[in-house]
């Protein structure tokens, strides 16, 4: 499975998600750069992979933000931050239950482990949600017959 595919199914996933208007992909400093509506999925861009015994792992990170009330006060009920990462919390539980989902085929095993981290952010928007880290193991023989080459091992 290419990476093209595996953002491609991450992003399917993310969409049919009745909570989450904007998908983006791209590296953190331009997941702002369009124009987002909130709440939001926001995939980093995939960029590195380990391997590991015949497998590769690709490491990922989906954050899931909204917009916090800014301004508000908890007195008059209006500043809302617990809530929006609360909400996120869940999104990001409910997506990654969807990417375990064990119907797909072999080459997409998403790992057990995951981790949640719960984000604020004030700059370019008061924004709160939840990162979703997790990885995606493929298996990885080495085989090197079936590498398009004409390299001549014997010389």
């Amino acid at each position: 499975m290419t990476l093209n595919m595996i953002r491609k199914r991450i992003q399917d996933i993310c969409e049919a998600h009745l909570q989450i208007n904007t998908f983006v992909y791209a590296r953190v400093d331009d997941f702002f750069a369009s124009d987002a509506v909130f709440p939001g999925a926001f995939l980093k861009e995939f960029t590195n992979e380990s391997g590991q015994k015949g497998l590769t792992v690709i490491m990922g990170e989906i954050f899931f933000l909204d917009r916090v009330i800014h301004g508000g006060a908890e007195s008059d009920n209006t500043f809302n931050q617990d809530e929006v990462v609360s909400d996120m919390r869940e999104v990001a539980k409910d997506i990654f239950a969807q990417m375990r989902y064990q119907k797909f085929d072999p080459s997409w095993n998403v790992s057990e482990d995951f981790s949640i981290e719960f984000q604020t952010e004030t700059d370019p928007d008061f924004l709160a949600g939840a990162k979703l880290s997790f990885s995606i193991r493929q298996g990885f023989n080495s085989d090197r017959c079936q590498v398009p080459t004409n390299f001549d091992y014997n010389a």
